[in-house]
């Protein structure tokens, strides 16, 4: 059978810089994820065989269990529909990775398939010539370092991972990192990830989902618009935006 996978389609436009100074012009790596423009997205892990959409790291690895993988399939067909790029979601809040991953047993490793969807899609991007983007979720629900008190612990466990990723799969032309509302905005360091993510890959443009929008009590968001001078993007630095009102709106 073919599998069935999520699909968000994307339409991108970069507004901020590489550099600590910002600035309206897009640099060369913006340039390229404008022209890349249309996306998809696809989700696809441990939670699809259980028919969640989230799950807190609890299902057993056993129980993913793809018996007619076909990554080739998804990639032929993002060409047919005319996308440009693949994202994947190669870890979700689950904790589940999606490669088989040295520094945890929560992956495809552990499962009936230990096929690497992660290779798998990259040869497949390459064999009908789309780009490759990769998710990774900062919160990781099954991972015990992300609950230890000093945040160091986890940070150096993403960067193992994402060394992982950035390493053994070709270009990465883009890098979504999701679920930062699950600590303090400073405890995931984004400065050292952003850091690590240009040394491995340069011109891999970055993102935090809800990069836009200072949480200031709960149910309270202050948006870019109640901005006051010299109040900073909320993950910074990132090379393009997510959750911006302003970002599509036209001047009247």
């Amino acid at each position: 059978m073919r599998l069935s996978i999520f699909v968000i389609m994307l339409l991108l436009a970069a507004a901020t810089s590489l550099s600590s100074a910002q600035t309206l012009q897009p640099n060369a790596g913006q340039r390229q994820l404008i022209e890349r423009g249309y996306g998809m997205f696809i989700h696809f892990g441990v939670n699809t065989f259980n028919e969640v959409e989230w799950s807190d790291g609890k299902l057993p690895a056993a129980s993913f269990n793809p018996t007619n993988l076909d990554c080739d399939q998804w990639i032929q067909t993002a060409k047919e529909a005319g996308f440009r790029h693949v994202v994947l979601i190669t870890k979700h809040h689950d904790g589940f990775c999606l490669w088989d991953s040295k520094f945890t047993d929560y992956d495809v490793a552990a499962s009936p398939v230990k096929t690497d969807i992660v290779a798998e899609v990259a040869k497949a991007c390459r064999k009908y010539g789309l780009k490759l983007g990769l998710y990774y979720s900062l919160w990781d629900r099954h991972e015990p370092a992300h609950r230890e008190k000093d945040p160091a612990k986890y940070v150096t466990y993403m960067k193992n991972q994402l060394t992982e990723l950035l390493t053994q799969y070709g270009d990465i032309c883009e890098l979504w990192f999701d679920g930062g509302w699950a600590k303090p905005d400073a405890d995931w360091r984004i400065p050292e990830i952003y850091t690590l993510v240009k040394k491995l890959q340069p011109n891999c443009q970055v993102s935090v989902n809800h990069t836009i929008g200072i949480p200031v009590k709960p149910g309270k968001i202050k948006n870019p618009e109640d901005y006051a001078k010299g109040d900073l993007i909320r993950f910074w630095p990132v090379d393009f935006r997510t959750k911006d009102p302003n970002l599509s709106r036209a001047d009247d």
